[in-house]
């Protein structure tokens, strides 16, 4: 919500649906990219299942 506000405050209202035009590009092309990166990472940080039958 801050991110909003804050464009909409900042930027000029003529330039404001291209703006937030490459906003929303810019947000969903590096989704995945965040997916590739974020996917395999939790593994090592991730606690210990409470269970036995559950381990590796």
């Amino acid at each position: 919500m801050l991110w909003a506000t804050t464009i909409q405050r900042e930027i000029p209202e003529r330039a404001l649906s291209r703006v937030s035009s490459y906003d929303w590009f810019g947000s969903l092309a590096f989704a995945p990219l965040g997916l590739l990166v974020a996917g395999p990472s939790p593994r090592p940080w991730a606690p210990a299942p409470p269970w036995p039958a559950a381990r590796p």
